[in-house]
């Protein structure tokens, strides 16, 4: 996340060491930028799950530790009200190493969401349009208004272009 954090800072500084406004970054920059805004949300929410789950498992052994001492002084002492004890630091300890395991089970199940994202971002980014843009900005058109093949054969040809462009 610091170097998400650190890629974004760089997108948004100036070549002078000031500050840009998200207007004044260029296109490719700002839709890095959206990509980042989008997926640090998702990645602290997971870091968050997962520092809960530690926290919880930790608890549940410190829980486990306190009920085995108990067992040990109801064994020993023939305590009955020890052995309660040792039971419910026992049960609480099993209800605490389930609920780190729930926060772990749910930061797994999200964890893909970030990656998910970026790709399925950067596969539209590759659409048809995407191709013919490519396609034409390599034959030497600057301008949008370049583009607008008047035919879906145009079209085709020119993606099959921009592969093998992109393939090179």
């Amino acid at each position: 996340m610091s170097a998400m954090d650190r890629e974004r800072l760089d997108i948004l500084t100036g070549t002078a060491g000031t500050l840009l406004s998200a207007a004044e970054v260029p296109p490719a920059g700002r839709e890095r930028l959206t990509q980042l805004d989008t997926q640090l949300p998702m990645l602290l929410r997971r870091h968050r799950l997962l520092h809960n789950a530690v926290l919880l498992i930790y608890a549940d052994v410190a829980v486990l530790v306190l009920g085995v001492i108990a067992i040990g002084v109801a064994v020993t002492g023939n305590s009955g009200a020890a052995g309660t004890a040792a039971l419910a630091l026992v049960l609480a300890g099993t209800v605490t190493l389930l609920g780190g395991l729930l926060f772990a089970a749910r930061s797994i199940m999200i964890s893909m969401d970030a990656i998910d994202y970026e790709v399925r971002r950067a596969l539209s980014l590759g659409s048809l349009l995407s191709l013919v843009i490519v396609s034409r900005r390599s034959q030497g058109c600057s301008r949008w208004s370049a583009l607008g093949p008047a035919s879906l054969d145009q079209i085709v040809t020119a993606s099959v272009r921009a592969l093998g462009h992109l393939a090179r």
